[in-house]
């Protein structure tokens, strides 16, 4: 699976949700593109128009046995809300983000299915019309203070989505 179609499914994401309603013009959307560069994170927090948002991060992947050709990139959502600075101020950011998080991991279960709209139509998910999987075993941590007030929490989750191995002959100078 490209990072295109990471991108463009996460921004979606944080445009069609209410807690964050991303917008060119209002942005609460930002994908990091160096996770080793903390200066990142706090210029992307600056850029918020709004004072809850998400962060994409990439990760590293693997692919998968031999029996498994699977693309498996590992997933960060870091959701982050601007606060006081206070302990129940942080406490409150963080219990925001874990909702807003737990909102986007129902809204990808119900991507990874057929479902149907109020009309009755026939909807396949996006990320089953991409067959991509996603791991239900999801491990979150909180985020410290970024850009000194914006706390929040992080899930983590790999994404599966099959790879072709198949090797081509005409791909090959011999």
């Amino acid at each position: 699976m490209s990072e295109q179609f990471l991108d463009e499914y996460f921004e979606n994401i944080a445009a069609k949700l209410k807690e964050i309603q991303h917008t060119e013009n209002e942005p609460a959307f930002y994908r990091i593109t160096d996770p080793y560069n903390l200066d990142e994170f706090d210029d992307a927090v600056k850029s918020m128009g709004k004072p809850v948002c998400l962060l994409l991060e990439i990760g590293d992947g693997e692919i998968g046995e031999w029996d498994s050709q699977k693309d498996m990139p590992r997933i960060g959502l870091h959701v982050l809300a601007k606060c006081d600075g206070s302990r129940a101020g942080i406490r409150q950011a963080r219990d925001q983000a874990k909702e807003i998080l737990l909102k986007i991991v129902s809204r990808m279960r119900r991507d990874a299915q057929d479902h149907w709209d109020d009309q009755g139509a026939h909807i396949i998910g996006a990320l089953k019309a991409a067959k991509v999987v996603f791991s239900t075993a999801i491990k979150f941590t909180n985020m410290t203070a970024v850009d000194g007030n914006w706390y929040g929490k992080s899930f983590w989750f790999e994404f599966k989505a099959p790879v072709n191995l198949v090797y081509n002959e005409g791909d090959w100078i011999e």
